[in-house]
């Protein structure tokens, strides 16, 4: 873990055990369930542009701990086999007058291709509508992301919004990149179109992507 990263967690594990974060009234369950025309992690299509469904579950506690799980199809492998992801998770998050923190540790696992598998800790501060986030990668790298979502008044019925997004990923291997995305949200649904600066050295992922995606989380 980067050093910089290190002494977030550190702090933040600290100042949760002072700072009045809200908690909840009890442990609760969260399934989610998503269907997307492509599935595109930090600007690169891990299904080379064709549809993906994924589905997790995931344990919260009252004190503001989880734990969790996803699955979704990738055309991700080795040897010619296309492999499923499996990612499972656990951290701790809070929340106090519109400022909010989460860390935690994730697995990246594919069952056919297990030679890809790695672990990422993360860190994510948020203030408001805007949220920033370092991830880190003893085998691939370390990720660093904004974002900034922005109610709008199309409809009363509706819940949409507008969302950016902007990474740089520093690659242990491969070449370094930075992507961009914008998204348009109405309610479970959402338009985005993503793009990122790399150059020749991974052609499938140079051309700007727009996929659409709908996803729903069930409270248990």
């Amino acid at each position: 873990m980067v050093p910089c990263l290190r002494a977030l967690c550190a702090f933040l594990i600290i100042a949760s055990s002072f700072w009045p974060w809200s908690a909840q009234a009890e442990d609760s369950w969260h399934a989610n369930l998503g269907v997307t025309s492509d599935y595109v992690w930090r600007g690169l299509s891990l299904t080379d542009g064709s549809a993906a469904v994924s589905g997790g579950l995931e344990f919260v506690s009252a004190n503001n701990f989880y734990a969790g799980g996803w699955i979704s199809n990738t055309k991700q492998g080795t040897k010619g086999v296309n492999s499923s992801e499996l990612d499972l998770y656990l951290g701790i998050s809070g929340v106090n007058k519109g400022t909010g923190y989460d860390l935690g540790l994730i697995h990246y696992r594919y069952p056919q291709s297990e030679d890809l598998n790695f672990e990422e800790y993360y860190i994510t501060l948020m203030i408001e509508d805007f949220t920033i986030k370092m991830s880190d990668s003893y085998e691939e790298g370390n990720y660093l992301e904004g974002s900034i979502r922005t109610k709008l008044k199309i409809n009363t019925k509706r819940d949409a919004a507008l969302s950016f997004h902007l990474g740089r990923y520093i690659r242990d291997e491969g070449e370094n990149y930075v992507d961009a995305r914008v998204s348009l949200h109405v309610d479970e649904l959402s338009l985005s179109l993503s793009d990122t600066d790399l150059g020749t050295s991974e052609p499938t992922n140079k051309t700007m992507k727009f996929y659409v995606s709908w996803d729903r989380v069930f409270d248990f």
